[in-house]
């Protein structure tokens, strides 16, 4: 199932994230969400996400990444807010700056599924403009950058 959420392809618009969507209610939901919160459906959609989205809370931790001889690698566990409004437990991939006034701004990193959470990274000021795919996530960006 994993593989199906978080796999790049052609049914992801490109970005590899897909996220669902009741269709009752049109609310917006995390992939792995089976029942909408507001009005209790089962009937859920996928849809192509933006890949972008806001840090929340993060912590670093080590893990082994092979058999019980491995060497411990350092880990970040993060839950992201999606610009189009889900949370969602997420890998990020390179170092977190401290803490600030500013939001921690991610984007997804379609990749492998070789753990249980989708991969992100940490953008800088500019975000890529592939990462630009839909014109919400290029309205969201460029509200960043004019409040950065």
């Amino acid at each position: 199932m994993a593989e199906q959420i978080y796999e790049s392809g052609p049914t992801a618009a490109g970005t590899g994230l897909m996220i669902r969507r009741c269709s009752l209610c049109g609310k917006l939901l995390a992939p792995l969400i089976g029942e909408c919160s507001k009005c209790g459906s089962r009937k859920l959609d996928w849809m192509p996400a933006s890949g972008l989205g806001s840090i929340v809370s993060w912590r670093s931790a080590d893990r082994c990444m092979g058999d019980i001889h491995s060497s411990m690698t350092p880990l970040t566990i993060a839950i992201v807010e999606l610009d189009e409004g889900p949370w969602l437990y997420a890998t990020v991939d390179g170092d977190v700056p401290p803490l600030s006034d500013r939001p921690i701004r991610v984007r997804f990193e379609p990749r492998p599924p070789l753990d249980r959470f989708p991969v992100f990274v940490v953008c800088g000021a500019q975000i890529p403009s592939a990462a630009l795919g839909s014109s919400a996530a290029r309205e969201s960006a460029d509200a960043w950058e004019l409040s950065a």
